[in-house]
């Protein structure tokens, strides 16, 4: 609902393409989870913050719900390293 066909290639994955269709070699790899998740949670707080606003706009509770869903569904992961 967020992205919908959207796609998070794993690191593997992208290795992979790259040895198989291109001449690019990684240099350097870093975790960048941790940074992310402190990100979401901030882009969760700014987004509940204008929850009137956003519900000025004409977006209803349900959407409110599923972008606080994704915010926190997100934050977690990158956070444990699921993501």
């Amino acid at each position: 609902y967020i992205f919908p066909g959207g796609c998070l290639p794993s690191l593997a994955r992208v290795t992979s393409a790259m040895a198989s269709s291109s001449k690019l070699c990684i240099e350097n790899v870093e975790n960048i989870g941790i940074h992310y998740y402190k990100t979401l949670r901030c882009w969760r707080k700014n987004f509940l913050e204008r929850q009137k606003q956003i519900m000025d706009l004409g977006f209803d509770d349900k959407f409110i719900r599923t972008w606080e869903y994704y915010f926190d569904y997100c934050a977690a992961g990158f956070k444990t390293l699921t993501l």
